[in-house]
Protein backbone atom coordinates (compact mmCIF):
# COMPACT_ATOMS: atom_id res chain seq x y z
CA UNK A 1 0.00 0.00 0.00
CA UNK A 2 2.78 2.30 0.77
CA UNK A 3 4.25 2.27 -2.92
CA UNK A 4 0.48 3.22 -4.06
CA UNK A 5 0.17 6.56 -5.37
CA UNK A 6 -1.37 7.43 -9.10
CA UNK A 7 1.65 7.97 -10.98
CA UNK A 8 3.60 5.81 -13.82
CA UNK A 9 6.73 5.03 -11.59
CA UNK A 10 4.42 4.15 -8.01
CA UNK A 11 1.84 2.43 -9.85
CA UNK A 12 4.83 -0.11 -11.63
CA UNK A 13 5.96 -0.76 -8.18
CA UNK A 14 2.61 -1.35 -6.57
CA UNK A 15 2.13 -4.09 -9.31
CA UNK A 16 5.20 -5.35 -9.13
CA UNK A 17 4.68 -5.47 -4.88
CA UNK A 18 1.41 -7.63 -5.20
CA UNK A 19 2.59 -10.03 -8.06
CA UNK A 20 5.52 -10.68 -5.72
CA UNK A 21 2.59 -11.38 -2.73
CA UNK A 22 0.51 -13.39 -5.05
CA UNK A 23 3.23 -15.54 -6.25
CA UNK A 24 4.20 -16.22 -2.11
CA UNK A 25 0.70 -17.07 -1.01
CA UNK A 26 -1.74 -17.38 -4.02
CA UNK A 27 -4.48 -17.46 -1.31
CA UNK A 28 -3.93 -14.37 -0.24
CA UNK A 29 -7.09 -12.16 -1.19
CA UNK A 30 -5.97 -9.10 -0.35
CA UNK A 31 -2.82 -9.27 -2.43
CA UNK A 32 -5.49 -10.00 -5.57
CA UNK A 33 -7.77 -7.33 -4.68
CA UNK A 34 -5.04 -4.54 -3.98
CA UNK A 35 -3.66 -5.54 -8.03
CA UNK A 36 -6.99 -4.93 -8.81
CA UNK A 37 -7.20 -2.09 -8.13
CA UNK A 38 -3.78 -0.76 -8.88
CA UNK A 39 -4.62 -2.11 -12.61
CA UNK A 40 -7.61 -0.13 -12.11
CA UNK A 41 -5.78 3.19 -11.58
CA UNK A 42 -3.28 1.93 -15.10
CA UNK A 43 -6.85 1.82 -16.81
CA UNK A 44 -8.14 4.71 -15.88
CA UNK A 45 -5.62 7.05 -15.93
CA UNK A 46 -4.45 5.21 -19.40
CA UNK A 47 -0.99 4.48 -18.47
CA UNK A 48 -0.23 2.69 -21.69
CA UNK A 49 3.14 2.38 -21.22
CA UNK A 50 2.68 0.13 -18.07
CA UNK A 51 -0.07 -1.84 -19.60
CA UNK A 52 -2.51 -1.35 -22.93
CA UNK A 53 -5.99 -0.99 -21.59
CA UNK A 54 -7.42 -4.44 -23.04
CA UNK A 55 -4.85 -6.16 -20.95
CA UNK A 56 -5.39 -4.01 -17.49
CA UNK A 57 -9.16 -4.26 -17.93
CA UNK A 58 -9.17 -7.82 -18.23
CA UNK A 59 -6.12 -8.31 -15.04
CA UNK A 60 -8.65 -6.00 -13.41
CA UNK A 61 -11.45 -8.35 -13.55
CA UNK A 62 -9.57 -11.78 -13.03
CA UNK A 63 -7.31 -10.52 -10.02
CA UNK A 64 -10.92 -8.89 -8.41
CA UNK A 65 -12.86 -12.27 -9.75
CA UNK A 66 -10.48 -14.16 -7.80
CA UNK A 67 -10.33 -12.17 -4.81
CA UNK A 68 -13.99 -12.43 -4.16
CA UNK A 69 -13.64 -16.36 -4.66
CA UNK A 70 -11.32 -16.35 -1.72
CA UNK A 71 -12.97 -14.16 0.25
CA UNK A 72 -16.51 -13.02 -0.94
CA UNK A 73 -16.87 -10.42 1.46
CA UNK A 74 -13.82 -9.00 0.05
CA UNK A 75 -14.61 -4.67 0.34
CA UNK A 76 -11.63 -3.89 -2.05
CA UNK A 77 -12.99 -6.11 -4.84
CA UNK A 78 -16.14 -5.05 -4.98
CA UNK A 79 -14.15 -0.78 -5.01
CA UNK A 80 -12.88 -2.50 -8.27
CA UNK A 81 -15.54 -3.95 -9.43
CA UNK A 82 -17.57 -0.47 -8.87
CA UNK A 83 -14.50 1.30 -10.77
CA UNK A 84 -14.35 -0.70 -13.46
CA UNK A 85 -18.28 -0.28 -14.14
CA UNK A 86 -17.64 3.45 -13.55
CA UNK A 87 -15.30 3.39 -16.42
CA UNK A 88 -17.66 1.16 -18.92
CA UNK A 89 -20.16 4.47 -18.57
CA UNK A 90 -22.40 1.98 -16.09
CA UNK A 91 -22.51 5.11 -12.87
CA UNK A 92 -25.60 3.16 -11.13
CA UNK A 93 -24.54 0.00 -11.13
CA UNK A 94 -20.84 1.66 -9.79
CA UNK A 95 -22.47 3.77 -7.29
CA UNK A 96 -24.24 0.36 -5.85
CA UNK A 97 -20.75 -2.13 -6.09
CA UNK A 98 -19.12 0.53 -4.11
CA UNK A 99 -21.53 1.00 -1.62
CA UNK A 100 -21.96 -2.70 -0.92
CA UNK A 101 -17.74 -1.95 -0.27
CA UNK A 102 -18.53 0.53 2.09
CA UNK A 103 -20.93 -1.62 3.89
CA UNK A 104 -18.67 -4.64 4.28
CA UNK A 105 -16.08 -1.86 5.37
CA UNK A 106 -18.03 0.63 7.10
CA UNK A 107 -14.92 1.58 9.34
CA UNK A 108 -12.75 1.64 6.08
CA UNK A 109 -11.37 4.23 4.70
CA UNK A 110 -10.50 3.09 1.58
CA UNK A 111 -13.64 2.18 0.54
CA UNK A 112 -15.26 5.72 1.74
CA UNK A 113 -12.71 6.83 -0.79
CA UNK A 114 -13.94 4.60 -3.47
CA UNK A 115 -17.11 5.83 -2.64
CA UNK A 116 -16.03 9.41 -3.50
CA UNK A 117 -14.48 9.01 -6.45
CA UNK A 118 -17.78 7.17 -8.40
CA UNK A 119 -19.96 9.97 -6.63
CA UNK A 120 -17.56 12.75 -8.42
CA UNK A 121 -17.97 11.08 -11.62
CA UNK A 122 -21.61 10.55 -11.18
CA UNK A 123 -22.28 14.42 -10.79
CA UNK A 124 -22.72 13.82 -7.07
CA UNK A 125 -20.53 16.39 -5.90
CA UNK A 126 -21.50 17.54 -2.39
CA UNK A 127 -22.06 13.91 -1.54
CA UNK A 128 -18.70 13.08 -3.00
CA UNK A 129 -17.14 15.45 -0.41
CA UNK A 130 -19.29 14.11 2.38
CA UNK A 131 -17.81 11.14 1.82
CA UNK A 132 -14.29 12.52 1.70
CA UNK A 133 -14.67 14.16 4.93
CA UNK A 134 -15.69 10.19 6.58
CA UNK A 135 -12.24 9.40 4.88
CA UNK A 136 -10.44 11.68 7.23
CA UNK A 137 -12.44 11.42 9.88
CA UNK A 138 -11.67 7.33 9.65
CA UNK A 139 -7.84 7.90 8.76
CA UNK A 140 -6.53 10.87 10.15
CA UNK A 141 -3.46 10.77 9.29
CA UNK A 142 -4.05 9.26 5.42
CA UNK A 143 -1.01 8.86 3.09
CA UNK A 144 -0.61 11.71 0.47
CA UNK A 145 -2.62 10.15 -2.38
CA UNK A 146 -5.49 11.02 -0.18
CA UNK A 147 -5.06 14.56 0.05
CA UNK A 148 -4.67 14.20 -3.91
CA UNK A 149 -8.06 13.22 -4.23
CA UNK A 150 -9.45 15.57 -1.55
CA UNK A 151 -7.88 18.43 -3.53
CA UNK A 152 -9.50 17.01 -6.49
CA UNK A 153 -13.16 16.78 -4.82
CA UNK A 154 -13.23 20.29 -3.26
CA UNK A 155 -12.08 21.46 -6.98
CA UNK A 156 -15.24 19.85 -8.24
CA UNK A 157 -17.20 21.55 -5.90
CA UNK A 158 -15.81 24.45 -6.47
CA UNK A 159 -13.51 24.73 -3.35
CA UNK A 160 -10.62 25.94 -4.76
CA UNK A 161 -8.74 27.70 -1.99
CA UNK A 162 -9.71 24.75 0.13
CA UNK A 163 -8.73 22.78 -2.67
CA UNK A 164 -4.77 24.20 -2.38
CA UNK A 165 -5.24 23.56 1.74
CA UNK A 166 -5.30 20.14 0.61
CA UNK A 167 -2.63 19.41 -1.49
CA UNK A 168 -0.37 21.62 0.33
CA UNK A 169 -0.53 18.45 2.98
CA UNK A 170 1.25 17.17 0.48
CA UNK A 171 4.90 17.06 -0.19
CA UNK A 172 6.33 18.11 -4.18
CA UNK A 173 8.11 15.06 -4.30
CA UNK A 174 5.02 12.93 -2.95
CA UNK A 175 2.48 14.59 -5.50
CA UNK A 176 0.91 12.59 -7.87
CA UNK A 177 -0.38 13.18 -11.39
CA UNK A 178 -4.02 13.43 -9.75
CA UNK A 179 -2.54 15.83 -7.36
CA UNK A 180 -0.73 18.18 -9.62
CA UNK A 181 -3.97 18.08 -12.31
CA UNK A 182 -5.92 19.54 -9.00
CA UNK A 183 -3.11 22.27 -7.92
CA UNK A 184 -2.88 23.73 -11.55
CA UNK A 185 -6.83 23.79 -12.25
CA UNK A 186 -7.23 25.42 -8.31
CA UNK A 187 -4.43 27.95 -8.47
CA UNK A 188 -6.09 28.79 -12.45
CA UNK A 189 -9.34 29.16 -11.15
CA UNK A 190 -7.81 31.56 -8.31
CA UNK A 191 -6.04 33.44 -10.86
CA UNK A 192 -2.79 32.07 -9.64
CA UNK A 193 -0.92 31.54 -13.48
CA UNK A 194 2.63 31.03 -12.57
CA UNK A 195 1.51 28.13 -9.85
CA UNK A 196 -0.46 27.32 -12.43
CA UNK A 197 1.79 26.95 -15.07
CA UNK A 198 4.16 25.01 -12.72
CA UNK A 199 1.83 22.06 -12.44
CA UNK A 200 1.42 21.37 -15.83
CA UNK A 201 5.19 21.68 -16.21
CA UNK A 202 5.71 19.46 -14.22
CA UNK A 203 3.18 16.80 -15.63
CA UNK A 204 4.30 17.25 -18.60
CA UNK A 205 7.84 16.87 -17.14
CA UNK A 206 6.60 13.07 -16.05
CA UNK A 207 4.50 12.38 -19.24
CA UNK A 208 4.78 14.99 -21.93
CA UNK A 209 2.34 13.43 -24.10
CA UNK A 210 -0.32 14.42 -22.08
CA UNK A 211 -2.94 16.71 -23.55
CA UNK A 212 -6.10 18.14 -23.66
CA UNK A 213 -7.45 15.88 -26.15
CA UNK A 214 -6.25 13.10 -24.66
CA UNK A 215 -8.07 14.09 -21.15
CA UNK A 216 -11.51 14.84 -23.49
CA UNK A 217 -11.78 10.70 -24.04
CA UNK A 218 -9.69 9.81 -20.88
CA UNK A 219 -12.41 11.20 -18.42
CA UNK A 220 -15.69 11.01 -20.38
CA UNK A 221 -17.07 8.36 -17.63
CA UNK A 222 -17.85 12.17 -15.94
CA UNK A 223 -21.92 11.63 -16.11
CA UNK A 224 -22.07 15.26 -16.44
CA UNK A 225 -21.03 16.89 -19.51
CA UNK A 226 -20.91 20.38 -17.33
CA UNK A 227 -18.14 17.96 -14.99
CA UNK A 228 -16.00 17.01 -17.35
CA UNK A 229 -16.06 20.93 -19.10
CA UNK A 230 -15.00 22.10 -15.52
CA UNK A 231 -11.87 19.98 -15.51
CA UNK A 232 -11.16 20.94 -19.10
CA UNK A 233 -11.33 24.43 -18.75
CA UNK A 234 -9.11 24.94 -15.91
CA UNK A 235 -6.51 23.07 -17.48
CA UNK A 236 -6.78 24.92 -20.55
CA UNK A 237 -6.77 27.96 -18.84
CA UNK A 238 -3.52 26.66 -16.66
CA UNK A 239 -1.59 26.09 -20.34
CA UNK A 240 -2.17 22.65 -20.72
CA UNK A 241 -1.64 21.83 -24.48
CA UNK A 242 -4.48 20.92 -26.43
CA UNK A 243 -2.51 17.83 -28.29
CA UNK A 244 0.15 15.86 -27.56
CA UNK A 245 3.56 17.83 -27.25
CA UNK A 246 2.21 20.61 -28.13
CA UNK A 247 2.02 20.32 -31.64
CA UNK A 248 0.07 23.38 -33.73
CA UNK A 249 -0.77 23.61 -37.20
CA UNK A 250 -2.27 26.56 -39.37
CA UNK A 251 -5.84 26.19 -40.29
CA UNK A 252 -5.45 26.30 -44.35
CA UNK A 253 -3.21 23.17 -43.93
CA UNK A 254 -6.47 21.12 -42.06
CA UNK A 255 -7.80 18.88 -44.61
CA UNK A 256 -11.11 18.63 -45.86
CA UNK A 257 -13.73 15.91 -45.37
CA UNK A 258 -12.56 15.28 -49.06
CA UNK A 259 -9.16 15.00 -48.72
CA UNK A 260 -9.27 12.79 -45.69
CA UNK A 261 -11.46 10.50 -47.16
CA UNK A 262 -8.72 10.45 -50.03
CA UNK A 263 -6.21 9.07 -47.35
CA UNK A 264 -8.22 6.22 -46.27
CA UNK A 265 -9.40 3.37 -47.51
CA UNK A 266 -7.28 0.41 -48.97
CA UNK A 267 -4.25 2.72 -48.07
CA UNK A 268 -0.87 2.42 -46.33
CA UNK A 269 0.43 5.38 -43.71
CA UNK A 270 4.24 5.12 -43.53
CA UNK A 271 6.38 7.13 -41.31
CA UNK A 272 7.52 8.28 -38.40
CA UNK A 273 6.45 9.41 -34.98
CA UNK A 274 7.22 13.10 -33.04
CA UNK A 275 10.20 11.02 -31.18
CA UNK A 276 11.70 9.61 -34.45
CA UNK A 277 10.33 5.93 -34.08
CA UNK A 278 8.93 4.87 -37.58
CA UNK A 279 5.64 3.31 -37.76
CA UNK A 280 3.14 1.91 -40.57
CA UNK A 281 -0.41 1.67 -40.63
CA UNK A 282 -2.39 -0.42 -42.71
CA UNK A 283 -5.93 0.68 -43.37
CA UNK A 284 -8.46 -1.35 -45.19
CA UNK A 285 -11.41 -0.47 -46.85
CA UNK A 286 -14.05 -2.01 -44.22
CA UNK A 287 -12.66 0.05 -41.42
CA UNK A 288 -9.89 -1.74 -39.88
CA UNK A 289 -6.85 -0.85 -39.11
CA UNK A 290 -2.99 -2.26 -37.61
CA UNK A 291 -0.67 0.03 -36.27
CA UNK A 292 2.94 -1.04 -36.08
CA UNK A 293 5.79 0.70 -34.39
CA UNK A 294 8.21 0.15 -31.71
CA UNK A 295 8.16 -3.72 -31.76
CA UNK A 296 4.64 -3.66 -31.41
CA UNK A 297 0.70 -4.12 -33.14
CA UNK A 298 -2.37 -1.92 -32.80
CA UNK A 299 -5.32 -3.39 -34.17
CA UNK A 300 -8.83 -1.62 -34.32
CA UNK A 301 -10.76 0.63 -36.62
CA UNK A 302 -11.08 3.66 -38.14
CA UNK A 303 -14.03 6.05 -39.06
CA UNK A 304 -14.85 9.06 -40.35
CA UNK A 305 -17.31 11.87 -38.90
CA UNK A 306 -16.74 15.13 -41.29
CA UNK A 307 -13.15 15.76 -41.66
CA UNK A 308 -12.40 14.04 -38.92
CA UNK A 309 -10.40 11.10 -38.68
CA UNK A 310 -11.61 8.68 -35.82
CA UNK A 311 -9.69 5.35 -34.37
CA UNK A 312 -11.19 2.82 -32.05
CA UNK A 313 -8.93 0.10 -30.17
CA UNK A 314 -9.55 -2.21 -27.17
CA UNK A 315 -6.01 -1.40 -26.26
CA UNK A 316 -5.62 2.15 -25.93
CA UNK A 317 -8.05 4.72 -24.02
CA UNK A 318 -9.90 2.23 -22.13
CA UNK A 319 -11.53 0.97 -25.45
CA UNK A 320 -13.18 4.37 -26.28
CA UNK A 321 -12.86 6.42 -29.84
CA UNK A 322 -10.30 9.27 -30.28
CA UNK A 323 -11.64 11.68 -32.98
CA UNK A 324 -8.70 14.29 -34.68
CA UNK A 325 -8.20 16.14 -37.91
CA UNK A 326 -5.42 15.51 -40.21
CA UNK A 327 -3.06 18.08 -41.78
CA UNK A 328 -0.77 18.86 -44.71
CA UNK A 329 2.96 19.49 -43.36
CA UNK A 330 4.14 22.36 -45.24
CA UNK A 331 7.84 21.78 -44.77
CA UNK A 332 7.12 17.61 -45.55
CA UNK A 333 7.81 15.68 -48.61
CA UNK A 334 6.95 12.24 -50.34
CA UNK A 335 10.70 11.09 -50.30
CA UNK A 336 11.07 11.69 -46.37
CA UNK A 337 7.57 9.97 -45.71
CA UNK A 338 6.16 13.08 -44.11
CA UNK A 339 3.46 14.76 -46.19
CA UNK A 340 0.60 14.73 -43.29
CA UNK A 341 0.22 15.12 -40.06
CA UNK A 342 -2.29 12.74 -37.46
CA UNK A 343 -1.72 14.27 -34.03
CA UNK A 344 -3.85 12.00 -31.56
CA UNK A 345 -3.93 10.81 -28.03
CA UNK A 346 -0.85 10.32 -27.43
CA UNK A 347 1.93 10.89 -30.10
CA UNK A 348 1.84 13.56 -33.65
CA UNK A 349 2.29 10.91 -36.49
CA UNK A 350 3.77 12.29 -39.51
CA UNK A 351 3.71 10.21 -42.73
CA UNK A 352 2.93 9.76 -46.49
CA UNK A 353 0.56 7.51 -47.85
CA UNK A 354 0.64 4.81 -50.76
CA UNK A 355 -1.70 2.30 -51.64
Amino acid sequence: QKAYVIDFTSLGEALSLYQKAIKLDQAFADAYSGYARATVDVLGFDFQRLMLSAVARQRAYQAAGRALELNPQSSRAYAVLGILQMLDGEIDEALASVRKAVALDPNGAEAELNLAIVLTYAGQNPEALAAMERVLQLDPKPRAQVYDYYGFVLYMNHQYEKALQALSQVQPEERSDLGLEALAMANARLGRMAEARDAVAAILKKIPAQNLAGFRVVYAHHRRQQDLDHRLDALRLAGFPERAFDFRAQEEDRLDAEAVRALTGDRTWTGRQNNGAPFVMELSANGDFALSSQGSIITGTSTLEGDLFCTQSVATLLGRKFCGPLYRNPQGNRETQDEYVWPDSVTVWYFSVSQ
